[in-house]
Formats: C-alpha cells, structure tokens, sequence
C-alpha cells in the first residue's frame, strides 16, 4: 500500500502490532493475540450478545474459532488505514480468514473491522473494536 506522507512513528507502531497480530492468529496463539488487547476493551461483534466487555468473551470467542479449524490458518489485513496521535489511534481495513474446518472442508470469510487503540505505559493495546459482515440488506 503506498503512502503520499511518510508513515509517523505511532503509525510504524501500530502497523507492527498489527502484523505480530496476524502472525499470532496465523499459529493460533491465543495469548499472543489477547497481549494486543486491553483488558477493558470493547467489542462490537457479530455474534450475540453483540457487545462485549473485557477479554473473558474474547479469549472464549478466539479459543472457539481456533479449535474449529485444523492446522494453521491464513489471515490478512487488506486495505489497512491508520490514523494515530500520540495517544490513541484507528484503523479500518478489510481481513480475510481461511482455513481447513475441523471435520473437513475449506472455509473463507471476510469481514470488515475498525479497531481502536490507546496508549498504554508506552504500548499500544487495542481498547475498542467494531466487526461487521458485508451482506445486502433488503429495504423493500
């Protein structure tokens, strides 16, 4: 992805984060991908109740997932925009998760995300995140 301004140091910051974050997912390390959150984050989900609070939902949810499939798991960020201050930061971006289902077959999916970030004690952490599925709504 190519940049009209050099990217920021906060920009570099999250950027990193966020491909340990795909690495992590990759290899299914549940407590590396958990590391990036904060512990009060808030999620906005597709699965119900829709709104979560605090890892205990997220370290389910992941566990979850990653018990579903065999084997590693491919996983990209495409589209990724970042804006970062000094102390807080967002980004949206498209992500797409594939992998062998546990039982057989193949299974992709996209979604869309907007995460938030905030400073830490000097690291970043994900303090917010919003996930949609794209889909047509019928309005008639």
């Amino acid at each position: 992805m190519s940049h009209n301004n050099p990217l920021s140091h906060e920009e570099i910051q999250i950027r990193s984060l966020l491909d340990d974050w795909v690495k992590a997912i990759h290899v299914k390390d549940l407590e590396r991908v958990l590391s990036r959150c904060s512990p009060g984050m808030v999620s906005f989900d597709v699965t119900p109740s829709y709104k979560h609070v605090g890892l205990d939902r997220a370290r389910e949810f992941i566990h979850e997932l990653f018990v579903s499939f065999d084997g590693d798991l491919a996983y990209e960020i495409r589209d990724l925009d970042v804006t970062a201050g000094s102390e807080v930061a967002f980004c949206h971006g498209l992500h797409r998760l594939e992998g062998k289902k546990r039982g057989g077959g193949q299974s992709e999916m996209w979604f869309r995300s907007t995460l938030c970030f905030r400073k830490v004690e000097g690291h970043w952490l994900i303090t917010h995140e919003h996930v949609s599925i794209p889909g047509e709504i019928d309005v008639e």
